[in-house]
């Protein structure tokens, strides 16, 4: 019966902690999506390379994606936009 609880509670915190990180993590990616909706010229860029890297970190996306001055800014926004939802 005790070895039932132990585990039981050992479920209820992992699932607690997993829960807690996904939800620092969402926080974190609308944080930057809002910086990257509001920004322009290099910085535009920098944030979209970044949001691609949490993308694929995220196994979202197979490749690293970068971005550089030479992209349209309507590409790199159908691109993040896309990947985001």
């Amino acid at each position: 019966m005790k070895f039932k609880l132990y585990i039981s509670v050992i479920i209820v915190l992992v699932a607690s902690y997993t829960i807690s990180a996904v939800a620092n993590n969402i926080d974190s990616i609308e944080n930057q999506i809002e910086k990257y909706v509001s920004t322009n010229g290099s910085k535009h860029i920098d944030l979209a390379n970044s949001l691609m890297k949490v993308f694929y970190d995220a196994k979202i996306v197979d490749d690293i994606v970068k971005f550089d001055a030479s992209n349209p800014r309507d590409s790199i926004n159908q691109q993040v936009w896309y990947w985001a939802s």
